[in-house]
């Protein structure tokens, strides 16, 4: 009588874990590529927000206030912008921080933003 084999064969599992390796290898620098993506995403909304709550600081009392929890996202946690502000004149400025690593979220942030005209290198002069 003839026995039945039901394991795998050590090929079989050997080929199984490079096909892991593989797949690992592929996927894990997508998925860093879209968690910096998101988290640049992230930052140009709350650029865009801290501009909105300025501007509302500023038509409810003539003052910038630039101390909400957006604009400290943008100017300390991920200091990837400098924003300064003429309440005088009702201007707020936007400027990149220059020197941002390419490839960084900081850099990606900064594109995004420059395509929708919130920042640039050179600064970009928001007027109430």
């Amino acid at each position: 009588m003839q026995k039945n084999k039901t394991a795998f064969t050590m090929i079989e599992v050997i080929f199984v874990i490079v096909i892991l390796g593989i797949l690992a290898a592929i996927g894990i620098p997508k998925l860093v590529a879209n968690k910096n993506d998101a988290e640049a995403s992230k930052l140009a909304l709350e650029l865009g927000d801290c501009i909105d709550n300025g501007f509302g600081a500023y038509a409810k009392n003539a003052i910038f206030d630039i101390d909400s929890r957006s604009c400290n996202d943008v100017i300390i946690t991920h200091p990837c912008f400098l924003i300064t502000t003429d309440s005088a004149s009702g201007i707020m400025n936007v400027k990149h921080v220059p020197d941002s690593a390419v490839g960084s979220i900081c850099k990606r942030a900064q594109e995004v933003v420059e395509v929708n005209k919130l920042s640039s290198a050179d600064g970009v002069n928001h007027q109430f």
